[in-house]
């Protein structure tokens, strides 16, 4: 960003008689430093600043000598800089040195136009005749702020595709300037890109059968040069003046789903360390992401899961019921009661009855087709909710349906040694319905005309548009 002096300080010979002399060797050793380090005189004009500077602001030694500083500050920041500016002058008090002073953070605005964000530590030096001026040590704070986007991202409710977005765009800026591409893969071999910042990218092939090396299990940082893909993803890939391809991945805990980063660089890019590096600690924020992302699978599901049977509970049945009607106009909702549950608690005691629920639950299971949803909406009251996308929904179908729920569910259950005689009463709401609630009221009333018949049957509600 900012030349070095272009006159040498003189040497402290008394203070350090076994330096070298050559001043040369202090410049150059300032310009490999890595940390960006800056002067800035009484008057807020630059007047050195490192190689590290200006490989992070853009700047050159012809433009950046004599620049004021203030000038490149975003002017959201800049009061605060002001302040801490004057404030060390006035402490130096025109001569000596000042002990460093907490660091303050803001963001400068690069030659070329983008926003970095920034960290300075800088202490005193005016009066100093061999600095006369704040020199300031300063650290770039992008990680930083892609660690709190990833982390917001992550807290939201789509984590995989808002924690990835910052990953994403980070990589896409210089000086690696990668183009780059997530893809959430499922152990089912499905793939979909999540997000990216190259088009050529995002349409790579990533399912789990895919010729390609980031669709196997490992997940480690690796580099793969692009002539060695199959001809038909190489040669867009070469076509648009890449070189090489790297990628990474992390695995969900429970291996059912793998996010995938794949980035694309030029061909003359200088090194693979650069990129190794940056693809190593977007491996580590995918884990992050991956984690989160399972969790909240998890809790949604355990949310919606009643622990005792393992069924659907209401919140679960509502979720299933809204997807049933995205597909089809046309179910039958079945609401069943268990008789006389209350008397078998009374003599045989709640472990009882919660293996009776159990195994009621899984009867239910076995009884209905593969496509019905059975669900334990509370107490001893399930529902089953049948469906028919080819077609509408037969009347005879649910009716055989609901004999078999009966036959099943009029077995006795074996607990501990004795015979429980159970039976049920199920009611039928059929028709041209959207509404969840409205069915469950109308096969709940069905179920109570079948109780009130004497139970261990079942009754169908037909609506009047069916």
């Amino acid at each position: 960003m900012f030349p070095p002096s272009q006159t040498s300080p003189p040497m402290f010979e008394s203070r350090h008689p076994r330096l070298p002399q050559d001043p040369r060797f202090y410049e150059a050793v300032l310009d490999l430093v890595p940390t960006p380090i800056l002067v800035v005189d009484r008057d807020g004009a630059v007047s050195y600043g490192n190689q590290a500077l200006m490989d992070l602001s853009g700047w050159t030694y012809e433009n950046g000598i004599g620049l004021q500083m203030l000038d490149t500050i975003h002017p959201d920041d800049l009061p605060g800089v002001v302040e801490a500016y004057r404030t060390v002058v006035d402490i130096a008090g025109g001569t000596g040195t000042t002990r460093p002073w907490m660091p303050i953070r803001f963001r400068i605005l690069t030659r070329d136009g983008r926003v970095v964000p920034m960290e300075a530590t800088g202490v005193g030096a005016l009066g100093m005749p061999e600095v006369d001026g704040i020199i300031y040590h300063v650290r770039d704070c992008r990680d930083d702020e892609l660690l709190a986007d990833v982390f917001a991202g992550v807290a939201s409710h789509d984590p995989v595709s808002n924690g990835c977005r910052p990953l994403v765009e980070r990589l896409a800026l210089p000086p690696h300037a990668m183009a780059v591409a997530v893809f959430e893969q499922h152990a089912n071999g499905s793939a979909r890109c999540v997000v990216s910042s190259d088009d050529r990218v995002a349409s790579l092939p990533a399912t789990s059968t895919a010729p390609v090396p980031w669709s196997g299990l490992s997940t480690a940082p690796a580099r793969v040069d692009i002539a060695s893909l199959p001809p038909d993803v190489a040669a867009p890939l070469l076509d648009a003046g890449f070189g090489a391809v790297f990628h990474a991945g992390a695995h969900s805990p429970d291996f059912d789903m793998t996010l995938r980063l794949v980035a694309c660089t030029m061909a003359d890019h200088p090194s693979v360390q650069g990129p190794i590096s940056q693809i190593s600690q977007a491996r580590e924020l995918l884990s992050l992401i991956t984690t989160k992302s399972h969790n909240d699978r998890t809790i949604a599901s355990n949310a919606m899961r009643d622990d005792l049977t393992g069924l659907p509970n209401r919140l679960g049945l509502s979720h299933r019921f809204d997807r049933i009607m995205a597909t089809t106009d046309d179910c039958a909702v079945m609401f069943i009661d268990i008789d006389r549950f209350k008397p078998i608690n009374d003599e045989f005691g709640h472990a009882a009855g919660d293996h009776v629920l159990a195994s009621a639950a899984d009867r239910l299971v076995r009884a209905v087709r593969p496509d019905d949803f059975v669900s334990r909406i509370g107490g001893d009251e399930f529902v089953v909710v049948l469906t028919d996308t080819a077609g509408r929904l037969a009347n005879s179908t649910v009716r055989q349906v609901a004999d078999r729920i009966v036959s099943v569910l009029g077995e006795p259950i074996v607990y501990e040694g004795h015979s429980i005689e159970v039976a049920a009463s199920v009611g039928v709401a059929l028709g041209h319905h959207r509404d969840l609630d409205e069915l469950i009221a109308k096969a709940d009333g069905a179920m109570y005309r079948a109780k009130r018949a004497g139970g261990d049957r079942h009754h169908v509600t037909i609506d009047s548009a069916a």
